[in-house]
C-alpha cells in the first residue's frame, strides 16, 4: 500500500507494498515447519502468470543444471567435442584458435539477446533494481562481469558496423569492448564517421596497430571538441584527469597492497623507470647465475638458473622497492632527469597536431604542450616510404645514430608475437654481416635477446619444463 492507500502490482504479480522479505525470514527460522515453502528446484523453470515475479524472488538462487531452451543444441554440440588428448600438433593448434574465435562469436550472439532482454526490462520482474545485479545472481558470476557485458550490448546497438563484424567473427570481443570505451556520447558523431575505418583496422591489423588507431581517434576527437587555450576547457580536462588519478598503500596483516591509477603520461614515466630498474635486476641475476655455473655454461642453463633466483613477479616487487629507495637517497638539490621525447610524425603531420611518441604513447595537444617545458626533443628524418634516411656504417655493430634510427622505426622486437621495447633489444643484421650484409638501416631490425638467439643457424635455447608446473602436456617431448 502506498501513502494514499492504493495498492500497486506489476504485470507479473509482484506487490511492491508487501513485505517481500518476510517469506525468506520465516523459512530461515522455521525450516521444514508449517511456514516452510516447497523445496526449490535446482533448475527453476517458472511459468508466466500471477505471482511469477514473487516466485523468482523467493527462490533467489542461481540457475544450475543442464542447459536448455534455444541453446540446448549448442550445449549438446560442445559435449560431443573431442578432448585434447591424442590430437596432433597442428590439429591441437587449430582447435585452440577456433575455440577462442568461437568465444567471441558466442559473446556476439549473447549480446544481441541481452540487449533485447535489457530493453524490455525483464530483469525487473522480481523487484531487481538493476539488470547487472539480476543477471549476476541468476548466472552466479561477479556483477562487474554482467555490467560490462550489458554495457557492451547497449553500446553496440548504435554501432552497426562493429556489431556486424563481431557477429561475423571478423573482430573479437576485446576489439568491441575497446571500441565501446572509445565511442563515448561526446565522441558519438565523430565515431560514426570513422567506424568503418576502425573496424577494418581491427579486422586486419594486430592489436598494437588497432590500439594506436583507436587512441589516435580519441585524441583527435577530444581536441576537436576542446581548446587548450580556453581556461574553461583546460579546467574541465584537468578535473577529468584528476578524477581518475589516485594511489594508496594499504597494510593487510603483515603485508602491503598497492592500489592506484595514473594518467597516461604519469603512468608512462613510472612504468619506464620501473622497467629500467627491473632490467638492471634481471641482468644482475644473470651475472650471478654465470658466476655460479662458470664461464662455459650453456646460455639456456644460465637463464634457467637466473629464473630460479627470483620469479618475474618477485623481481617486479623488488624493482619497485629499489625505485623508492633511490628516490629517498637522491640529494634534495639534485637535478631532476629530463625525459627524451621522440615525436614520430609524417611529412603531413609535421605542421599539424603531433600525437605519438617513440614508445607509442598517443598524446593530445595539451599533453604535448605541457611536455615542451620539461623534456628534450630529437628529430629523425624519414623518407616517403617510411624508412629513416639511410646511411651505411663501416662498423660491424649498430651504434649511435644508426641504432637510434632503427629503434625509432621498429620500436620493439620484430618477432610477430613479441613486444619487448627497443631499449632492451639487439639491432640484428637481416642479412648476416658474415654473409656480406651491410650495417645499414634497411638491413637492420630490432630483436630481443631471446629471438635474436633463435635466428636460423644459431643455437636455440633448450626448452625447459618448470618443476613447479607438473600439469605440462605429457605428449610433448622434453
Amino acid at each position: 500500500m502506498d501513502h494514499q492507500g492504493h495498492e500497486h502490482r506489476d504485470p507479473d504479480g509482484w506487490n511492491p507494498g508487501h513485505n517481500d522479505w518476510s517469506t525468506d525470514h520465516e523459512r530461515a527460522s522455521d525450516p521444514g515447519g508449517k511456514n516452510a515453502g516447497p523445496s526449490p528446484s535446482p533448475t527453476p523453470t517458472p511459468t508466466p502468470g500471477p505471482g511469477h515475479g514473487r516466485g523468482l524472488w523467493d527462490r533467489g538462487e542461481r540457475v544450475t543444471g543442464p542447459i536448455g531452451g534455444l541453446v540446448a543444441d549448442l550445449a549438446e554440440a560442445l559435449d560431443t567435442l573431442t578432448g585434447p588428448e591424442g590430437l596432433d600438433d597442428q590439429t591441437l593448434t587449430e582447435t585452440v584458435v577456433e575455440l577462442m574465435r568461437f568465444r567471441s562469436l558466442l559473446d556476439a550472439a549473447t549480446s544481441g539477446f541481452a540487449a533485447r532482454w535489457d530493453a524490455r526490462v525483464l530483469w525487473a520482474n522480481d523487484g531487481s533494481k538493476a539488470p547487472g545485479a539480476r543477471l549476476a545472481r541468476d548466472v552466479g558470476c561477479r556483477r562487474q562481469t554482467t555490467n560490462r557485458a550489458l554495457h557492451t550490448a547497449r553500446s553496440t546497438r548504435s554501432m552497426p558496423l562493429v556489431s556486424a563484424a563481431w557477429q561475423a567473427g571478423d573482430i573479437s570481443t576485446d576489439h568491441v569492448e575497446r571500441l565501446t570505451r572509445a565511442a563515448t556520447p561526446e565522441r558519438a558523431a565523430d565515431f560514426a564517421a570513422v567506424e568503418e575505418h576502425l573496424v577494418t583496422v581491427a579486422a586486419n591489423g594486430d592489436w598494437a596497430i588497432f590500439e594506436r588507431a583507436v587512441a589516435m581517434f580519441e585524441t583527435a576527437s577530444d581536441d576537436a571538441h576542446s581548446d587548450p587555450t580556453n581556461p574553461d576547457d583546460l579546467d574541465r580536462r584537468d578535473k577529468k584527469e584528476r578524477a581518475h588519478r589516485n594511489a594508496r598503500a594499504i597494510q593487510v596483516g603483515n603485508r602491503w597492497e598497492l592500489l592506484g591509477s595514473l594518467d597516461k603520461v604519469s603512468g608512462q614515466i613510472v612504468a619506464d623507470t620501473w622497467e629500467r630498474i627491473n632490467q638492471e635486476l634481471w641482468e644482475a641475476d644473470l651475472a650471478a647465475a654465470r658466476t655460479q655455473l662458470g664461464p662455459d655454461a650453456d646460455p639456456a642453463d644460465v637463464v634457467h638458473a637466473a629464473q630460479q633466483l627470483r620469479t618475474a613477479a618477485q623481481r617486479n616487487a623488488d624493482a619497485l622497492v629499489e625505485m623508492a629507495t633511490r628516490a629517498a637517497t637522491a640529494p634534495a638539490d639534485g637535478q631532476r632527469p629530463r625525459p627524451l621525447i621522440t615525436v614520430v610524425v609524417s611529412a603531413g603531420e609535421l605542421f599539424g597536431p603531433i600525437r605519438e611518441t617513440f614508445n607509442g604513447l598517443v598524446l593530445n595537444r595539451l599533453e604535448v604542450a605541457k611536455l615542451l617545458f620539461q623534456a628534450d626533443f630529437e628529430r629523425i628524418v624519414f623518407s616517403p616510404t617510411g624508412q629513416p634516411v639511410n646511411i651505411t656504417s663501416p662498423q660491424r655493430f649498430f651504434t649511435g645514430g644508426w641504432r637510434r634510427a632503427v629503434e625509432i622505426r621498429d620500436r620493439h622486437c620484430q618477432h610477430p608475437t613479441c613486444d619487448v621495447p627497443a631499449e632492451y633489444c639487439h639491432v640484428d643484421h637481416i642479412t648476416e654481416h658474415s654473409d656480406g650484409g651491410t650495417t645499414s638501416i634497411d638491413n637492420g631490425r630490432l630483436l630481443c635477446p631471446r629471438h635474436n638467439h633463435q635466428r636460423p643457424g644459431r643455437r636455440r635455447p633448450t626448452a625447459r619444463r618448470s618443476a613447479a608446473n607438473p600439469d605440462d602436456d605429457p605428449d610433448q617431448p622434453n
